[in-house]
């Protein structure tokens, strides 16, 4: 079967509307590495991706992507911190598409931002 991935160029949401916040619990960081034509990763470095986790969405986890940056902390120091650490993205956009009859999402960013002061709520 032809592994075709519509993407919805058209329809682009926004932080509020694909997480139901401004923020959201960093539970991942990794390098965003260029893949090539047989779908393998390659040494070239695009820039970092973030997984998150959306506390008003069940914990979905989604993955934003952020080109050309230094990421804002090391997955080191994440697995290090005390608490949730809440992160928010300037310049996001996430776009649905599908593929092989399943609905997705892809989301970039300009920038990532820590989020302080923020504590859990219920």
């Amino acid at each position: 079967m032809n592994n075709c991935r519509i993407i919805l160029k058209m329809l682009v949401v926004t932080m509020v509307q694909l997480f139901g916040d401004e923020k959201v619990i960093l539970t991942a960081v990794g390098e965003d590495r260029e893949y090539d034509k047989n779908n393998n990763a390659t040494d070239k470095v695009l820039g970092t991706k973030y997984t998150v986790a959306c506390p008003k969405r069940q914990y979905e986890t989604v993955t934003v992507k952020v080109p050309g940056s230094v990421p804002v902390i090391t997955q080191e120091a994440l697995d290090n911190a005390e608490g949730p650490v809440w992160i928010t993205f300037e310049g996001f956009a996430g776009r649905i598409y599908q593929m092989d009859g399943k609905v997705g999402v892809t989301c970039k960013a300009d920038k990532a931002v820590l989020v302080t002061g923020t504590k859990a709520r219920g």
